[in-house]
């Protein structure tokens, strides 16, 4: 007896132990269910200027602070093409603009590889969730762009249409579409961005039978850089930090690498000639305070709702913006101002608080990672990798860059080190980012890096696709900017046409 006491003691305080833990195990499941909820919210044209990115010493984000303290902030993120539309249907497919030929303005489902694609949010839609949406999430706001109908349940506002607030006063840059204005403080938000917030919250505050999917989508900081005027009251123009630009930074690069934003460049010497980059840098920290206001007005009804526990927030960009950098006011390029982007991923019971990484990961690879987290089933053809270990530990061994293109057969490769750029032409860029995160330097022609640029190359599609052909890309429009509104209003002649033939 004598033995076995010490024994029969160690059994008991063993049993004592894995019963909480399986009581522990037990909780934590029913607290974060085995199929969370998803808060998806989308920014559009955001750089590195909020606060946990330090892009800009003057800006005034606390709602993107108070995010990046729930979660991951991914220091390293990027898209897969620096224009709205290829980015988001990259994201929202699994697949890279080099397979499916969207490199720029084609609707989704008008390309033929893509009419039955199975999008994000329509394979939670298969799966058993309640798919919301508001705003922007897929590109552009009607016909043929817009929400995608077999992706959602229901959509609440998305048009920017409807009564809107007064400008107090209005700025721009002539023959441009940069424009820019403070508008009146109202107590209920006309904005689109403000509409999509109120119903995203109030979504968020009602109870659901299901597992939901919520995607919010915001127009701003996209021009023109609207904003009510409390929001430019934050700033001091005067005393407003200036990007620093290197006048001759585009000296070291030909062909198509020095000419690849031809308008961003036009715009920027605009913007020079009539010293107006204090008020564009103000306008812009003004538009993203305003969104950061928004983006706390959904966190709120979250942590006042019922579904705190147990729902997953993942916010990005789908692009970058350049404010003068590499002498250029727009996106649209294989820089990194354009191509990297804020990305957040808060999932209870998974990430730690207020953690960084430093990984490379890129937009399309939020589909398998989101997948993961809510045990949806595995789809074989998305081209993005799940980020999951990341999650779980930050520094995990991760040996995956990111690809971005710009047009066929223009791509860019980032690594933690090095971005290598390579153009149909046969221009090339290189940049090391453990000396020159600006990328002022291009290593290309030097022949000391010749074994960096050939590993580098390896991860560019051999045979990318040709792009797609839809009506809409089929209409010829000015080159000019405002093209676009151009392009709407034949395709829309074309649309009644075909109507009236059947």
């Amino acid at each position: 007896m004598l033995i076995l006491k010490p024994i029969f003691v160690c059994y008991k305080r063993f049993s004592l132990l894995i019963g909480t833990l399986i009581l522990a195990l037990s909780l934590n499941a029913k607290v974060h269910g085995k199929n969370p909820n998803v808060l998806f919210i989308a920014v559009d044209d955001l750089n590195d200027c909020i606060e946990p990115l330090g892009g800009h010493p003057d800006s005034i984000t606390p709602n993107f602070n108070r995010l990046a303290k729930m979660g991951v902030t991914f220091e390293n993120a990027f898209c897969n093409a620096p224009i709205c539309n290829p980015s988001r249907v990259s994201l929202l497919t699994g697949r890279r603009p080099s397979s499916t030929g969207v490199y720029g303005f084609q609707p989704m489902r008008e390309v033929s590889s893509l009419k039955n694609v199975v999008t994000l949010p329509q394979h939670f839609k298969n799966n058993g969730y309640h798919v919301m949406g508001s705003g922007k999430i897929f590109h552009g706001f009607g016909e043929p762009h817009g929400p995608d109908k077999r992706s959602f349940d229901e959509y609440g506002p998305f048009n920017p249409s409807g009564k809107q607030a007064k400008k107090i006063w209005e700025d721009r840059i002539p023959g441009t579409q940069l424009r820019w204005a403070a508008k009146e403080n109202l107590a209920e938000d006309p904005y689109l961005d403000g509409k999509a917030a109120r119903w995203t919250a109030d979504k968020l505050k009602k109870s659901h039978d299901k597992p939901f999917f919520l995607a919010f989508g915001m127009v701003k900081p996209h021009l023109p850089l609207y904003a009510p005027e409390k929001f430019f009251n934050l700033y001091e123009k005067e005393n407003m930090t200036l990007p620093v630009i290197n006048k001759k930074d585009l000296e070291d690069l030909d062909g198509m690498a020095a000419s690849q934003q031809s308008k961003g460049i036009k715009r920027a010497i605009k913007v020079e000639e009539l010293s107006k980059t204090k008020d564009l840098v103000h306008a812009y920290l003004a538009t993203v305070s305003y969104i950061d206001s928004l983006i706390g007005e959904v966190l709120d009804a979250l942590e006042e709702s019922p579904h705190k526990e147990n729902t997953i927030i993942v916010l990005w960009s789908d692009h970058g913006y350049h404010m003068g950098e590499k002498n250029t006011w727009s996106k649209s390029t294989l820089w990194e101002e354009s191509l990297r982007i804020p990305l957040f991923l808060h999932a209870p019971g998974v990430t730690p608080m207020n953690v960084r990484c430093k990984r490379t990961v890129s937009l399309i690879d939020l589909y398998p990672t989101l997948i993961d987290l809510c045990n949806l089933p595995k789809i074989e053809v998305l081209e993005g990798r799940s980020f999951l270990p990341l999650l779980k530990k930050a520094d995990h061994p991760w040996n995956y860059p990111a690809l971005s293109c710009n047009g066929l057969n223009n791509f860019s490769v980032r690594t933690e080190n090095w971005r290598y750029s390579k153009y149909r032409d046969g221009s090339e860029e290189l940049y090391d980012h453990s000396k020159d995160q600006k990328e002022w330097r291009n290593l290309a022609k030097n022949p000391e890096y010749d074994s960096v640029k050939k590993e580098l190359a390896q991860h560019i599609p051999k045979k990318p696709v040709k792009e797609a052909e839809t009506l809409w890309t089929s209409i010829k429009v000015s080159t000019q900017e405002g093209g676009t509104e151009e392009r709407k209003r034949k395709y829309q002649e074309l649309i009644e046409a075909q109507k009236k033939q059947n």
